[in-house]
Formats: structure tokens, C-alpha cells, sequence
């Protein structure tokens, strides 16, 4: 069977992305190839004790972890599609580690490598487009128009201020980010409440938010 794909920011979109992977699976694939280059490269590197694990974590955050998350937030990835980048990444850090995190949970691991799980990585990456966007108001409107904008008997994206129930999973998974986000700043979620996706840039809220606030390791 043949396959039709489209590259879009440096993202694979194949022509199945309302499956259940969201077409995110191509992509996976392509992350963790060239991931597992990038790893073999320094192989040695990565299990010499004799260079502390915080410099071996550094420079797999620079050379390894960006082949799997950089402009990766044009992606939704399903659930198993992203615990498949997770699974790859928790892995080589263990392996970083000598042996030392046997009985650690993942969670454990990424603090003591002091580095992101991938879905911390790409949740603020996305929240820091979407605040971006919010500053510029005419970038908002074309953004609101591509992830929000309805067709000619299409599926209706919008019910009132917040996505619909069949929205496309673009505009659910970045509506979902800000409610994140508003775990962490109440003035944030008293915004999403009063404007709604559409008037995003009178938030005063999302345009200095203090992402850092975020779960990092989680």
C-alpha cells in the first residue's frame, strides 16, 4: 500500500493523521533513528565513570534529546507514541548512570540526570509558542484561523469560548497545555474562563507567565 506523506516545519504529516496515533508514528520512528545515530557516535563517551554524570547528561541533552523533541511541537503524538520517546529516553539514561539506578523510579532518574521528561520538554516548548503568538495580534489571528477556523459543513472546532468535543487534535492538545499551565497560575485559568481560544491576547496572564513553575521531571 502506498504511504503519502508531507513534510510541515520539519515534521513528517502523513495523510492518516485523524488515526489513532495521529500519524505521529512515522515520526517517532524517524526521532529515534536518528536518536540511536547520535547515541552510537559517542557510545564510549556515554559509560566513561570517570566523567561525571551531569557533563555526560549535558552534552546528551545538546547532541542526543534535541533529535528527539526539536520542533516537535507541530506533532500530536499519541499516548503510545510519546511513552515510546520516553521509554528511549529514560533508557539511555539509565545506561549514563552505571548500573546506580536499579531500584530508581524514572522519575528519579530524570532528577538525578537533571533533565526533562519528554512530555515537560514538548509542554513548554508548545506553551511557549502559543505565549509567542499571544503577543503578536495578527499572528494569533492566522494561528486561531489554521488550528480554530471552520469550513463549509466541516466539523465545528468551536462551541462557545472553548474547543468542541470533535475538534481537531492540534487545537485540543494546545487548549489542554494552557489548562496545565493554569494549574500553575489561577490568574491564567480566570483568563481561558473569560476569553476563550479567540481573544487569547487580551490574557494578561499568558504574556508573562512563569513557565519554569511547570513539573520538570514528572
Amino acid at each position: 500500500a502506498l504511504t503519502f506523506c508531507a513534510n510541515y516545519l520539519g515534521v513528517q504529516l502523513p495523510a492518516n493523521t485523524t488515526d489513532s496515533d495521529h500519524g505521529s508514528k512515522p515520526e517517532v520512528a524517524q526521532r529515534t533513528r536518528a536518536g540511536n545515530r547520535a547515541w552510537s557516535a559517542l557510545w564510549l563517551f556515554w559509560t566513561k565513570s570517570c566523567i561525571s554524570l551531569r557533563t555526560r547528561a549535558r552534552i546528551y541533552q545538546a547532541l542526543v534529546f534535541s533529535k528527539l523533541t526539536t520542533e516537535l511541537t507541530t506533532q500530536v503524538l499519541s499516548k503510545t507514541q510519546e511513552q515510546r520517546l520516553e521509554t528511549w529516553h529514560v533508557n539511555k539514561l539509565r545506561t549514563m548512570m552505571l548500573g546506580t539506578a536499579r531500584s530508581m523510579s524514572n522519575r528519579q532518574v530524570r532528577i538525578m540526570c537533571q533533565l526533562p521528561s519528554i512530555h515537560a520538554s514538548l509542554l513548554r516548548q508548545r506553551l511557549k509558542l502559543r505565549q509567542r503568538v499571544s503577543r503578536n495580534p495578527e499572528e494569533h489571528t492566522a494561528f486561531s484561523a489554521a488550528l480554530a477556523g471552520e469550513l463549509h459543513g466541516g466539523v465545528p472546532q468551536l462551541v462557545g469560548k472553548e474547543p468542541s468535543a470533535r475538534a481537531n487534535p492540534w487545537l485540543c492538545q494546545f487548549w489542554q497545555d494552557l489548562h496545565v499551565a493554569a494549574l500553575s497560575h489561577p490568574d491564567l485559568q480566570a483568563d481561558l474562563s473569560r476569553f476563550g481560544w479567540r481573544e487569547l491576547p487580551k490574557s494578561q496572564a499568558l504574556q508573562n507567565p512563569q513557565f519554569a513553575k511547570l513539573p520538570f521531571f514528572s
